[in-house]
C-alpha cells in the first residue's frame, strides 16, 4: 500500500514541485495543488507509521526503499515534514543508516 500511494500520489506531486518556475510570484494553482497532494500524501504515511520503527514493524521493507528516497528531499522543495514527527524520525533514521549513505547520490550526481 504505501509504494502504490508513494508512486501514485507523491511522486507525481514531486515532479510538479520540481519543475515548478522558481520567480518571485510564480506559484500557480498547479503547485498549489501539488503541494497539498505532498502533504495530503505525507499525513497518510505518517498515520502508516503509527509508533513502528517501520511500516511493517520492526523490519525493514522494499517501502522504506520507495518512500525514502523521495520523502527526505520534500524539504528542499517547500513541503516541511515538521507537521508528521514519526515521518520525520523514520526519514532520519533510514538516512542515518550506513548502506543508505553509501548508495545516496551527490548533489553533482
Amino acid at each position: 500500500m504505501v509504494q502504490l500511494v508513494v508512486l501514485n500520489e507523491l511522486l507525481p506531486a514531486v515532479f510538479k514541485l520540481l519543475m515548478q518556475d522558481k520567480r518571485p510570484g510564480a506559484p500557480s494553482v498547479e503547485i498549489e495543488y501539488a503541494q497539498l497532494r505532498a502533504k495530503t500524501t505525507l499525513g497518510f504515511l505518517e498515520d502508516m507509521l503509527t509508533d513502528s520503527q517501520y511500516f511493517a514493524g520492526d523490519q525493514l521493507t522494499l517501502a522504506e526503499i520507495v518512500a525514502g528516497t523521495i520523502v527526505h528531499k520534500l524539504p528542499g522543495l517547500g513541503v516541511s515534514l515538521v507537521g508528521y514527527p514519526r515521518l520525520k524520525r523514520w526519514s532520519e533514521q533510514l538516512l542515518a543508516r550506513p548502506t543508505w549513505q553509501q548508495i545516496e547520490l551527490s548533489a553533482e550526481e
